[in-house]
């Protein structure tokens, strides 16, 4: 069974996934719940496994950390690795910046190897605008806090 976030991409995700397992004989059922109910199914880690949409910041320590440390305060997935956790802690010492580049270098590597977590898709990010808009800038994680300081030249 497969908990997906009830919204119109997560479901079209869920249904290219239950489509793409049939011909290996893995019949995906899809639980598809309101909004409450998900979240509540999430923070409960009561899922076989999910399709949502997650996400941080440019910062790395701030989805990584929560997300997979063993004590992570998002870490549904109850994954432990103590290496991982290591590395965490690092990043977060460390004020370099190419040697915090290097350590989550490394926790992208350890969880890839080692991690409860697939993604299967990316999105696309799309952004027009006029000539005389400044100050605006495209965030990778779709943040429009740049907005603030957006303005039109005169």
């Amino acid at each position: 069974t497969l908990l997906v976030l009830p919204r119109d991409s997560t479901k079209a995700i869920a249904q290219v996934v239950q489509q793409a397992l049939k011909p290996i004989g893995i019949n995906l059922k899809l639980d598809i719940p309101e909004i409450g109910q998900f979240v509540q199914q999430w923070k409960n880690s009561d899922f076989d496994a999910f399709v949502s949409l997650n996400s941080g910041t440019i910062e790395p320590d701030d989805y990584f950390y929560r997300t997979f440390r063993s004590d992570g305060s998002t870490n549904v997935f109850k994954y432990s690795n103590a290496k991982l956790d290591g590395l965490l802690d690092a990043g977060r010492e460390e004020t370099d910046p190419a040697g915090r580049k290097k350590i989550y270098k490394e926790v992208q590597s350890e969880l890839a190897c080692d991690g409860p977590v697939i993604f299967l898709t990316y999105g696309q990010i799309y952004t027009a605008m006029r000539e005389d808009v400044e100050g605006y800038k495209i965030s990778p994680n779709r943040s429009l806090r740049s907005l603030a300081t957006t303005y039109v030249a005169d």
